[in-house]
């Protein structure tokens, strides 16, 4: 901005010079009207672990495409799906640093922030219709995820992972089911906290391992939304599905703050705007 102020001044102090020569040796000016001016584009990167297939992956896209055209081309989207850029917490600390851009992350961000686990407290939410009236409230969202800002991330929008359901290789037809099964959780305190209380043995597994640990038996069952399970085909190392419904996940949208600072207000208002759409689009899509 600095460069393009010195090259403004520079160019209208040589128009005021032609314009007093001009005037000078009584001839008329001439001098073009129409200048050309470039913008320097902007490259964002946009990071998930989920596959294309995904809602939220689908959302992204949506998202990238949205950016591009508001701007006029002057944010540059490139989308990595499928642990492109690694797992969850390799985003989640690269788009601390600025190297990405925009990413979504689970309650696994709660060792910054533990407020986020109180989407996880289990049976939260009776319907979709208690979770929109939440994730609405600007003030209260605020209040619960504001504190990310601090840790160099800037919440944006609810993505969501919807009601979770336990998949596993025997049937759960009670709580007593589930004692001493090896639970997959993800590394998110509450979750495992829930787990265990329940009466299995909750481990954490990487998003990106998970697929492997069900397969060689290291974790006998997971649990997600139903999303989750069909795009990730976790159907053909499970057979059979517990409708539990024991939780509400969210997936909440972050923006890298210094990404965010770097933006005039004008593109900044872009950003915000088409953040906030995308979740609601991906809610619905989900």
């Amino acid at each position: 901005m600095k460069k393009r102020v010195v090259s403004l001044l520079l160019a209208l102090g040589m128009c005021f010079g032609l314009t007093a020569c001009g005037q000078g040796d009584g001839g008329e000016s001439t001098a073009d009207n129409g200048g050309s001016s470039s913008t320097e584009t902007i490259t964002v990167r946009i990071a998930t672990q989920h596959p294309d297939d995904y809602p939220s992956s689908q959302a992204m896209m949506k998202l990238a495409e949205d950016l591009e055209e508001r701007s006029g081309g002057v944010l540059q989207c490139d989308v990595y799906t499928n642990n492109a850029l690694g797992g969850e917490l390799d985003i989640l600390d690269q788009a601390r640093t600025g190297t990405v851009e925009i990413i979504y992350c689970s309650p696994t961000a709660a060792t910054m922030n533990p407020k986020i686990n109180v989407f996880d407290l289990p049976f939260l939410f009776e319907n979709y219709e208690q979770v929109e009236k939440v994730v609405s409230n600007e003030e209260l969202m605020n209040e619960i995820l504001g504190e990310f800002v601090d840790y160099g991330i800037r919440p944006m929008a609810a993505y969501e992972n919807g009601l979770r359901v336990i998949s596993s290789n025997k049937k759960i037809e009670s709580l007593a089911d589930l004692k001493g099964m090896k639970m997959r959780v993800p590394q998110a305190p509450i979750s495992i906290a829930i787990f265990n209380a329940l009466g299995a043995n909750a481990t954490p597994v990487a998003f990106n391992e998970l697929y492997s640990a069900l397969q060689q038996g290291v974790v006998d069952g997971q649990e997600n939304g139903y999303p989750t399970f069909t795009s990730n085909r976790y159907y053909e190392v499970q057979k059979y599905i517990a409708e539990s419904y024991h939780m509400w996940s969210i997936n909440e949208l972050f923006v890298s703050d210094v990404f965010w600072q770097k933006l005039t207000p004008e593109l900044q208002e872009i950003v915000q705007t088409a953040c906030e759409e995308s979740g609601v689009y991906q809610r619905n899509l989900y």
